[in-house]
């Protein structure tokens, strides 16, 4: 028996011949990859360790710039932040502003006034802003009006350079009074009250005076039935005016602006009705040119329009501390000036006799609220004989209070 021979291996066939190329090529890829991964982190770890010593070396480099400015005092060191629980606690709200009222008055905490609308009942007066209510002939308001307008001496009337309707009469007689409502305008004034009541505390302080001045005036007896303030030299004063003027001090109040005079350019007021007397023209029931004031004063309060009539304005006035003068250029060696000014002296700051002269001995300068043209003989250098003269150049120091219709009889 003849044995065979063994067989030759058979030859892989041709697919099996590919997956095994496919798979020497697969296990060849993922080592080529993974080296490749190896190598690209560290890469990645030499570039961040490079750029974090670049940092630090530049923040490095401006700390020290910065601890060298403070050492040298630049004002561009910047502050310490520091931590929310050590931050300094918030500063407690301060207290009322509180001014001394002086003239040996407690101080008090003063507070901003605002303007009370309340008053102002109607759309046509909110529109405006000022309303006027009639007087009773009884109230005290009528009667110490009554004693301002009272002529002393009928020799005085219907005369003088200044008189604009001269005639012949004997006093003067009130037929209505009005009082005025005018919201922001005494707001106005009451912030210029308490701004005159500092600086006369300034220079009372300055002079050493023990009390200011005590300004002495006609009206004075008045004083306690108008509820006045002395502290800042508060007076009632006339201020007499024409029919065409009398509604635009009803919603403008005075202008020193629009005023002249031979003293100077302000406000003029009197202390005496027969000086007042001088400024006034006559208002007729017939004249249409007032037929706005007429619906204002007579028409809207019921009133029939009483015939003839004259117009004067009973104003409070701020006299602060004032300079006297015989002449409207110097100040006058009267007894009231003296306590003031030394006699002499300039009374206006400037040739446009524009605004009063500053308080001497006082800084920083504080001009005098008001002054005061004393009356006397010429031939001792007075420019007024019968009637003193009160001017103030700002309007904001006057608040007309009283509208007064009278009679010439």
């Amino acid at each position: 028996t003849t044995t065979a021979p063994p067989s030759a291996p058979m030859p892989a066939s041709g697919m099996e011949a590919d997956a095994a190329t496919a798979s020497e090529r697969a296990g060849f890829s993922w080592k080529a990859l993974a080296g490749g991964i190896g190598g690209g982190a560290f890469g990645l770890l030499l570039c961040m360790s490079l750029w974090g010593w670049l940092v630090f070396c530049r923040t490095k480099k401006k700390k020290d710039k910065i601890e060298h400015t403070k050492e040298v005092g630049s004002p561009i060191a910047k502050p310490t932040l520091l931590p929310a629980e050590a931050s300094p606690k918030p500063a407690p709200v301060a207290p009322p502003v509180v001014l001394s009222h002086m003239m040996g008055s407690p101080a008090q905490a003063w507070q901003r006034p605002s303007a009370n609308t309340d008053t102002l009942h109607t759309d046509c007066d909110r529109e405006r802003g000022w309303a006027v209510s009639l007087l009773s002939p009884n109230s005290p308001e009528w009667k110490a009006i009554e004693s301002m307008v009272a002529i002393n001496n009928s020799r005085d009337l219907g005369w003088g350079r200044d008189v604009r309707e001269k005639g012949k009469y004997g006093k003067l007689v009130p037929v209505s009074v009005w009082q005025v409502e005018a919201p922001f305008r005494q707001s106005k004034y009451m912030l210029e009250k308490e701004e005159i009541r500092v600086k006369m505390s300034m220079v009372k302080r300055v002079k050493g005076w023990s009390a200011l001045p005590d300004i002495v005036t006609k009206f004075d007896s008045v004083a306690g039935a108008l509820n006045t303030d002395a502290s800042v030299c508060e007076r009632f004063l006339l201020h007499g005016t024409t029919p065409d003027i009398v509604m635009s001090i009803l919603q403008n109040g005075t202008n020193e602006r629009y005023s002249g005079g031979h003293f100077g350019k302000g406000t003029y007021l009197a202390e005496d009705a027969a000086k007042m007397d001088q400024y006034v023209t006559a208002d007729t029931k017939e004249d249409e040119r007032y037929r706005h004031l007429h619906e204002c004063l007579y028409t809207s309060q019921g009133m029939e329009h009483p015939g003839q009539v004259y117009y004067t304005f009973a104003c409070r006035t701020i006299l602060g501390l004032p300079v006297f003068t015989k002449d409207g250029r110097l100040s006058s060696d009267t007894a009231q000036g003296e306590a003031i000014c030394p006699p002499g002296s300039p009374v206006f700051a400037g040739d446009d006799e524009r605004e009063l002269a500053a308080i001497p001995e006082v800084q920083p300068s504080i001009p005098f609220q008001s002054m005061i043209v004393e009356c006397g003989p010429a031939a001792q250098g007075y420019a007024l004989q019968r009637h003193r003269e009160v001017f103030i150049t700002h309007a904001a120091q006057i608040l007309p209070e009283f509208v007064i219709a009278y009679r010439r009889e």
